[in-house]
């Protein structure tokens, strides 16, 4: 392990000039060290009347240049702004050397920490991220109660079919399928909470008809994404850093396609017998781009959403219990594997037990980024579970196979 917590430096430029570059194509950024989080990075954005995507978490404590980012790094402005947001990277390489990559210098290995895994490829000392001038977002938080069976099958069937017009809107969001509701928040990013109001109106009147007044919606607006995140996830979890980093949870996660069914869908999820998480962060931006321009798992080019789902245990359970939990999560993978296949899954939220992680996690890029690993780290000094070339050694990862 390489301990890069205390990387936090950061510079704001209104003239960043990646390396290479012609001298015309400049950027806004933020320049952040390797151990920087994403409240450290939103805080120099919000500094300069800028905004960065980033991720979300209680704290902000998500690291913003290590593996969010190498996994593909989603978060609620990526249907409006994308997740290709990254113009440059210093990084030390197996050898000991420190290179830039960007899309001039070294422009593979820039491809592939896009998106390409974590602890892999190099060790990164600082990334450089695009900025956008700051705006204010609109806020639609609902809920709406299953009635019946029937209520629920076409609730979870109308949210997923309305995801598409939102995220291509630009809009993300957190939906959640509970076992007796469905629920989430969406964030409408430079709207004001009239507009977001009258784009939701239809969506939650459904709500409430079908459930006989029982689902509706509430709306707010704040006056950027600065404000939000940190009145939501910063004074929630007290002092930055110090919400809870570690648990005894398992988790797994399949990429919803633009092509699914939603009546299919909502069947499937109904039921998988725990909450379905819904994170809408595919879609508009982030479906716009090329599949083969990063490393980036190409399912991701024509997903919506990531559905996920947990199974948890108490401290000192015992070796049965914890079984259980693993078996539980499986059976729930298989369900949204159903209605998913092939789909996908986001790397940072991905299961231990993946039958085929290369395909899972990597899909049809896995040999390029196989290849470029080869070619900068030659002999695997940087190894992690179900990273690239993983599967060329044990278990433990201290010893070669084959």
């Amino acid at each position: 392990m390489v301990w890069v917590h205390h990387m936090k430096n950061g510079t704001f430029s209104e003239t960043f000039i990646p390396e290479g570059a012609p001298s015309n194509a400049s950027f806004s950024t933020i320049t952040i060290g390797g151990g920087a989080q994403w409240i450290d990075a939103y805080n120099l954005a919000n500094q300069h009347g800028q905004l960065v995507v980033g991720g979300i978490s209680e704290g902000g404590t998500v690291g913003a240049a290590g593996g969010w980012l190498a996994g593909g790094g989603h978060g609620v402005l990526s249907p409006r702004h994308g997740v290709d947001n990254v113009l440059e990277f210093k990084v030390v390489i197996a050898d000991g050397s420190l290179v830039t990559a960007n899309a001039h210098e070294n422009s593979d290995l820039f491809w592939a920490l896009r998106g390409g895994g974590g602890a892999t490829y190099a060790i990164v000392i600082s990334v450089t991220y695009k900025t956008y001038p700051s705006f204010g977002l609109g806020l639609a938080m609902f809920q709406a109660n299953f009635t019946s069976p029937d209520v629920a099958q076409k609730l979870v069937a109308a949210t997923v079919r309305s995801i598409r017009n939102f995220a291509d809107a630009g809009w993300g969001g957190y939906l959640y399928i509970l076992q007796s509701a469905v629920a989430g928040i969406w964030v409408a990013p430079n709207t004001s909470q009239s507009d977001t109001e009258a784009a939701f109106t239809p969506y939650a009147s459904y709500l409430y008809n079908v459930t006989g007044g029982q689902g509706g919606a509430l709306y707010n607006s704040t006056s950027s994404f600065y404000e939000w995140f940190y009145g939501s996830f910063i004074l929630t979890s007290g002092q930055a850093g110090s919400s809870q980093v570690g648990g005894n949870v398992y988790i797994a996660s399949r990429l919803l396609s633009r092509e699914i069914n939603p009546d299919d869908a909502a069947k499937a999820i109904l039921s998988v017998p725990t909450t379905v998480g819904l994170n809408v962060v595919g879609g508009g931006a982030v479906n716009r781009i090329d599949p083969s321009s990063t490393g980036l798992n190409p399912s991701w080019r024509h997903a919506l959403a990531e559905a996920y789902v947990t199974e948890s245990w108490d401290d000192g359970s015992n070796v049965t219990v914890i079984q259980q939990a693993a078996d539980n999560l499986k059976k729930s993978t298989d369900i949204l594997e159903g209605v998913a296949t092939d789909s996908g899954s986001y790397l940072n939220e991905g299961s231990l037990f993946e039958r085929n992680f290369k395909n899972a996690f990597y899909g049809a890029h896995y040999s390029s980024l196989r290849a470029i690993k080869q070619k900068y780290d030659p002999n695997s000094l940087f190894v992690v579970p179900t990273g690239v070339a993983s599967d060329e050694w044990d278990r433990d990862l201290t010893c070669r196979v084959g």
